[in-house]
């Protein structure tokens, strides 16, 4: 006779039954801090959306750096009672609470983005054009910023837990008024606003380049496949980290 594949080893979306079930814990344990951000989110929706935006690109920009910051939510247990050493007690290896945590931030992010897209199409007073919302381009752009935050946040988390944003956002914070400081004392804060504009300007440059260079389905496929690499690359440097961290 031949043995029933075992249920673990079925996968939907390039998840096994663990993965999905170690998710739906993590959303219910975490409801009540999820639900709270949300809320939280929608109600900054509701003013946000009603501004009279120069730029509808920052209201994307804002709106997915928001949402992968959404993602930080499951944290709260870990806060509260060492949820991630009672994890490792779970018939589940470190890899598949790191692949979990992962798939479940990005969950998490898109549904934020519907949250903010609902809140755009029903608002009185809305500015955000529907058709921009869910153009293909601006969910690339969201997708970007939301890969930009995950990829280098989620490593940080993984390995130190909740510590790890302060890893990572504290020698920002410094750094900042530093570069801030200096380049006003020296009197080339001009000079470096400038750079970075000019920097930016480049950049765009070149994107539309490659835009207008490849054909637009090439371009997005390559501008997938470069996403997927990146979370990727941050995902198994995640996995390594979490290997070494003391539980």
């Amino acid at each position: 006779m031949t043995p029933e594949p075992s249920h673990s080893a079925e996968r939907v979306w390039g998840l096994n039954r663990n993965d999905w079930l170690l998710i739906r814990r993590d959303w219910i344990l975490n409801r009540v801090s999820i639900s709270m951000a949300l809320f939280v989110f929608a109600t900054f929706q509701v003013l946000f959306v009603q501004a009279q935006l120069d730029l509808p690109y920052v209201w994307v920009f804002l709106t997915c750096m928001w949402a992968a910051l959404i993602t930080l939510s499951p944290l709260a247990r870990e806060m509260a009672d060492q949820g991630a050493a009672w994890s490792c007690t779970l018939p589940a290896s470190r890899i598949d609470l790191v692949r979990a945590r992962y798939f479940g931030a990005w969950l998490l992010a898109a549904v934020g983005y519907l949250v903010a897209l609902s809140v755009a199409l029903l608002a009185p007073g809305s500015t955000v054009v529907p058709s921009f919302a869910i153009d293909l381009d601006t969910l690339l752009v969201g997708a970007t910023i939301v890969s930009v935050i995950l990829v280098f946040l989620m490593p940080s988390v993984i390995r130190f837990g909740v510590k790890g944003v302060f890893v990572l956002l504290v020698p920002l914070n410094l750094l900042l008024p530093v570069v801030f400081v200096v380049s006003k004392a020296t009197g080339t804060q001009d000079s470096l606003e400038n750079s970075l504009l000019a920097g930016l300007q480049s950049l765009a440059t070149v994107i539309a380049g490659l835009r207008d260079g490849l054909s637009r389905p090439l371009f997005y496929i390559a501008i997938v496949l470069l996403l997927f690499a990146l979370n990727w690359a941050s995902y198994r440097v995640a996995v390594a980290l979490f290997m070494r961290r003391e539980l």
